[in-house]
């Protein structure tokens, strides 16, 4: 029988089986593992209660339960989960958490960040940062791939389809994400590319800070940061190199804008077109700065470009990875990478 999971790979279907899961808390076939479900989840392997009900959206948050220890008092505890795949946390967190500030009859707030793909950068950031502003018993605390694994593993033994697909689909994309496929890379799923994008990172560009991401369950990408020191500029924070898995491989250049907006929230931009209009004149003159540079190189492989959304280009056609293993793969992008790092770190450099 084919496995639900492999048609149903979006965050929402995602949302809806925990939602599932933990709703079945009463039933005879699935409340051992609902209630283990819980537990792990809120990380305390006594807790008791006496019945939950589940939410989607509540204030923007995927998923909400109302939990509570007795019949008759409407004091409770909350479990929130922000429910990750393949995209990252964008912000999101501190959002939900002054939204749960207004909520009512909360005796204690779990928070759980659940993520069936590796954490990228971002996330650890997000994360970080949300929990500056919590006490230490209520902080986000995170179920990452790994974690989640070891508390699936080997539990496809209930009476459930459903459960047990998604006990094989939890156990299916660890293997993906620790095992770099010997199949060539047009049988690839995001996962393996995804492997192969970390793995090969990892062992030939350890210092380059990097993650992949999943654009909405369509393409997935290595994104690569090279990070610029303030003292060199005030707002252009990294360039940013993306490598796209569509039909090949294409890459795209990005500078990389942070700062400090009117929310007082720190946001990012890509694209120069997106900055605010009293930060425009320094991002240009550092984006020129970066574009000049590129171009008196005089590099064959990476040249300026004068899009808004970029500050170089790849001349090179994009890299066609069908019937390629991975070994193929990597010897020709890695000429990109290699001349992507030379190129900012002698920006960085420059005198």
């Amino acid at each position: 029988m084919k496995n639900i999971f492999d048609y149903a790979t979006k965050e929402l279907s995602q949302d809806a089986f925990i939602r599932w899961l933990l709703e079945n808390y009463d039933d005879p076939e699935l409340s051992e593992y609902s209630k283990s479900f819980l537990r792990f989840l809120i990380g305390d392997k006594n807790y008791e209660f006496d019945h939950l009900e589940t939410f989607a959206q509540v204030d923007k948050i995927d998923v909400s339960v109302d939990i509570y220890k007795d019949k008759k008092s409407t004091i409770h505890d909350v479990l929130v989960i922000e429910d990750k795949t393949g995209s990252s946390e964008h912000n999101q967190l501190k959002d939900y958490d002054k939204a749960i500030s207004e909520w009512k009859n909360i005796e204690k707030v779990y928070r759980v960040f659940y993520k069936t793909n590796p954490l990228s950068e971002q996330d650890e950031k997000g994360i970080a940062e949300a929990n500056l502003e919590l006490s230490n018993d209520c902080k986000w605390v995170v179920k990452s791939l790994n974690d989640i694994y070891k508390h699936f593993r080997g539990k496809a033994t209930s009476k459930s389809q459903i459960y047990n697909d998604y006990v094989e689909h939890i156990e299916k994309i660890h293997r993906a994400y620790n095992e770099i496929s010997e199949e060539t890379a047009d049988k690839w799923t995001s996962i393996n590319w995804s492997t192969f994008f970390l793995g090969y990172m990892k062992k030939y560009h350890p210092d380059t800070k990097c993650y992949t991401t999943n654009y909405r369950g369509m393409y997935e990408s290595l994104i690569l940061n090279f990070y610029i020191p303030k003292t060199r500029t005030k707002y252009l924070a990294c360039a940013t190199f993306e490598i796209i898995v569509r039909s090949k491989l294409k890459p795209y250049l990005h500078p990389s804008f942070k700062m400090v907006d009117n929310d007082n929230k720190e946001n990012w931009y890509w694209s120069i077109n997106e900055v605010r209009d009293d930060a425009k004149e320094q991002c240009e003159k550092e984006l020129l700065e970066l574009r000049e540079h590129v171009q008196n190189r005089n590099s064959k492989l990476l040249v300026r470009s004068n899009t808004a959304r970029s500050f170089a280009s790849i001349t090179e056609d994009d890299i066609d990875y069908k019937n390629k293993t991975a070994d193929e793969i990597w010897k020709e992008m890695d000429k990109w990478i290699n001349e992507y790092i030379s190129a900012i770190d002698s920006f960085v450099k420059r005198k």
